[in-house]
C-alpha cells in the first residue's frame, strides 16, 4: 500500500500537493495525518466535494501494510503525526517533496526533492507539466490557491520567479483566480476577532540591533487553529522587521509563531531550541507547560545575540540638532531657517520633547499676515512623526518615503529630540552601507 501524507493542521499548500502528487502516484492513497485547518474545511464544505472520497482518516490506514510513504510540504518527523512511525522503518520506502530548509528532525528518505521556493505545489506543478499530466480547472483553482496561501498572494520575501510563473501556468489552465483571495482571507469570527484584539493590545515595538521588533501574547479560551494568519496581519499593520507571537491557546499548548524579513533573523534557528520548524523566514513551535508572558520575554532577551545588526539611525547621526523653542518668535524662527537653509525645524521645549514641527510655509503665511512676532506655537504642526536614534536606516528609508518629509526629529529612548535627519545624509548612507528597505 502506498501513502500520501504532509503536515499536521493541513494548510492549502499541503493539501494541494497531496492532490497534485497522487497524479504521479496513482496507486497511493492521500491521508493526511491530523485535522485540516479552518480554511481548508471550509474550502472542502463549498467546493471539495470531489476531493473528499478520495482523502482518507489516519485510522483508515493500516500501518503494517505501507510499503511506500511519499510525504509532501514537509520534511521532519515531529509535523507528520501517526506516520512518523513510518519514518525510518527498514521495510517502508520514504519520498519527500518539500520547499522547507532542513532540519535536525529530518525524515530518511530514499528520495528527496528539495527547491528553496514559496510553496510546494509549485514545484510538483512544474513536474506535472513536465510529464504532461492532465489538470481540470478545478484543480488549478485550488494549486493557485496553495501558492497564494504560502505566499501571502506572492508579497511573501520567500515568493520566486518559479511561483509567480506557475501562477500564470494555472491561469491559462482555468484558475478562477477572482475568488481565490477571498478563500485565503475568510471573514473572522467573533473568537479571531478577540484573539486579534488581544495581540494587538499586548504587543510592544521595540528596536533590537536596529530591527524593529514586534512582540505580543494572548490566552484564548477556546483552541484556535491558523494562528499564522493572525502573525501576518500584524506584521503587515506594523511593517515590523520581525513579528513573534506567543499564544497560550485554548488553555493546553503554547504556540509561538515568528516571522521575519529576509536576511534579519534565521526563523528556522532561533525557533529550534523550542522545538520548532520552518523556513529562514517565518516558522512556529509548540510547547507545553511554560507561561506565555515569562516566554516572550525569555525569548526577547535572546534575540539581541540572534538579530543580523543593521545600521542605525543613530550610527549616521553626525551633528547637532537645530530646533526652535514654542515660545520664540516667528521672526526668530524665519532667521534660524535662512541662516542654516532649512526648510522645516523641530519645535521643542525646554525638556527636549518635540512639541510640533514647523515649515517654511507655517512661517511665510504669518508673515504674510504680518505676525512676525507671534508665537511660533500658533502656527506650528502638532503631532510630530518622528525617529527612534536605534531604529535602522531602512525603517527611516520607508517612513521618509511614506511620509514625503525631507527631514525627520530623531528621538532618543526617552523620547528627547537628539538630531533632524536629512534625507541627503540618509540616503548617502543607504548607498554607502548597501542596505536598503526590505
Amino acid at each position: 500500500m502506498h501513502l500520501i501524507t504532509s503536515h499536521l493542521n493541513t494548510d492549502f499548500d499541503s493539501l494541494a500537493s497531496m492532490i497534485a502528487i497522487q497524479k504521479l502516484y496513482p496507486d497511493a492513497v492521500i491521508c493526511p495525518p491530523g485535522s485540516m485547518s479552518r480554511k481548508v474545511r471550509e474550502f472542502m464544505s463549498r467546493r471539495g466535494y470531489q476531493w473528499a472520497s478520495k482523502i482518507l482518516k489516519p485510522k483508515k490506514i493500516p500501518l503494517d501494510e505501507i510499503t511506500l510513504m511519499i510525504v509532501v510540504d514537509a520534511r521532519s518527523r515531529s509535523r507528520i503525526g501517526p506516520f512518523a512511525a513510518l519514518a525510518g522503518r527498514q521495510d517502508v520506502a520514504v519520498h519527500v517533496y518539500d520547499h522547507h530548509p532542513a532540519t535536525p528532525d529530518d525524515i530518511p528518505a530514499e528520495e528527496l526533492v528539495y527547491e528553496p521556493i514559496g510553496a510546494s505545489i509549485t514545484m510538483i506543478l512544474e513536474h506535472l507539466l513536465n510529464e504532461r499530466k492532465e489538470i481540470t480547472p478545478e484543480e488549478a483553482t485550488l494549486f493557485a490557491l496553495g501558492i497564494y496561501d504560502d505566499t501571502g498572494a506572492l508579497t511573501y520575501e520567500t515568493t520566486t520567479e518559479r511561483d509567480i510563473a506557475a501562477i500564470s501556468y494555472l491561469r491559462d489552465l482555468g484558475a478562477d483566480l477572482s475568488g481565490i483571495l477571498l478563500q485565503v482571507e475568510t471573514d473572522m469570527s467573533a473568537d479571531d476577532r478577540k484573539l486579534l484584539d488581544n495581540l494587538a493590545e499586548n504587543a510592544r515595538e521595540i528596536y533590537i540591533n536596529g530591527a524593529k521588533v514586534y512582540l505580543t501574547w494572548a490566552e484564548t479560551e477556546q483552541y484556535i487553529l491558523g494562528l499564522s494568519v493572525f502573525v501576518n496581519k500584524l506584521k503587515e499593520y506594523c511593517d515590523s522587521h520581525v513579528t513573534i507571537a506567543v499564544v497560550n491557546n485554548g488553555g493546553k499548548k503554547i504556540n509561538v509563531i515568528a516571522r521575519s524579513v529576509e536576511g534579519v533573523l534565521n526563523v528556522k534557528e532561533f525557533l529550534a531550541p523550542y522545538g520548532g520548524s520552518g523556513h529562514y523566514q517565518a516558522g512556529s513551535a509548540t510547547l507545553t507547560d511554560r507561561d506565555a508572558k515569562e516566554l516572550l520575554d525569555e525569548i526577547e532577551k535572546r534575540l539581541a545575540k540572534a538579530i543580523t545588526p543593521l545600521m542605525k539611525v543613530a550610527d549616521i547621526m553626525t551633528s547637532p540638532v537645530i530646533a526652535v523653542s514654542p515660545d520664540s518668535r516667528v521672526d526668530e524662527g524665519y532667521r534660524t531657517m535662512l541662516r542654516f537653509g532649512l526648510k522645516s525645524l523641530p519645535v521643542a521645549n525646554s525638556e527636549g520633547e518635540v512639541v510640533g514641527m514647523m515649515t517654511r510655509r507655517d512661517l511665510d503665511k504669518a508673515h504674510l499676515h504680518g505676525l512676525d512676532r507671534a508665537k511660533i506655537s500658533d502656527f506650528m504642526t502638532q503631532g510630530v512623526i518622528s525617529l527612534a536614534a536605534e531604529a535602522s536606516i531602512d525603517e527611516a528609508h520607508r517612513m521618509m518615503a511614506t511620509y514625503g518629509f525631507e527631514k525627520m526629529p530623531v528621538l532618543d529612548d526617552n523620547g528627547k529630540l537628539v538630531v533632524t535627519l536629512s534625507r541627503a545624509v540618509l540616503l548617502k548612507a543607504i548607498y554607502h552601507s548597501g542596505q536598503f528597505a526590505g
